[in-house]
């Protein structure tokens, strides 16, 4: 698709320039309280957390006002680790790395379990827009890079929406999840994101 032209393209028309865009991380804030948490996962959170995130990373920051869902991975492990006085929850193998790339010093592990053990289900806040995002379960994910966890635009990736409409097969008519592309054909913003429109 050109946006310049607003017309499909072959593929043999389509030339391809080096582009770097800044990836992101993050907090997607859980809505049970700490407390409730503690219990479902068997983890001791300390008295003064207030928050307990799970943390994404995109390298395609501009899909976020399209958030339906957050994927983690069923066999993967996930840390609960303290940074704080909150806790964010990323894969057991990419703590450091994520430490380091956010900067935190000081944290510690309060506990691992695998994504299969009590995620699927819990909610969380969207970070650009209202609503909230479920944790949903996915072999997709990867530890690669990033957090191990997903954050999914089915509007705007194939995988997340295969995920979304599976999920929405088995979801009640009140809980099934939007598929939104919010960008025109000039490749701006919608009105459906607010503020960024545009």
């Amino acid at each position: 698709w050109c946006t310049y032209d607003q017309t499909a393209l072959a593929e043999a028309e389509v030339e391809y320039e080096d582009h770097t865009s800044p990836s992101i991380y993050v907090k997607f804030p859980v809505v049970q309280s700490p407390s409730v948490l503690s219990r479902i996962f068997h983890v001791p959170f300390p008295a003064d957390v207030t928050q307990i995130s799970v943390v994404i990373w995109t390298p395609t920051p501009w899909t976020l006002p399209a958030n339906q869902a957050v994927c983690l991975h069923p066999d993967i492990d996930y840390a609960f680790v303290l940074a704080g006085n909150e806790v964010l929850v990323v894969a057991d193998k990419l703590v450091d790395t994520v430490a380091k790339a956010c900067d935190l010093s000081g944290y510690r592990i309060l506990g691992v379990k695998k994504g299969r053990d009590g995620f699927e289900g819990l909610e969380t806040e969207r970070p650009l827009t209202r609503g909230l995002s479920p944790i949903l379960l996915g072999e997709f994910v990867t530890l690669e890079q990033g957090t191990g966890c997903v954050h999914i635009a089915p509007g705007h990736g194939m995988e997340d929406y295969q995920l979304v409409l599976d999920y929405n097969a088995r979801a009640g008519a009140g809980e099934r999840l939007e598929i939104l592309a919010p960008v025109d054909d000039a490749g701006r913003f919608t009105e459906a994101v607010g503020e960024f429109a545009g």
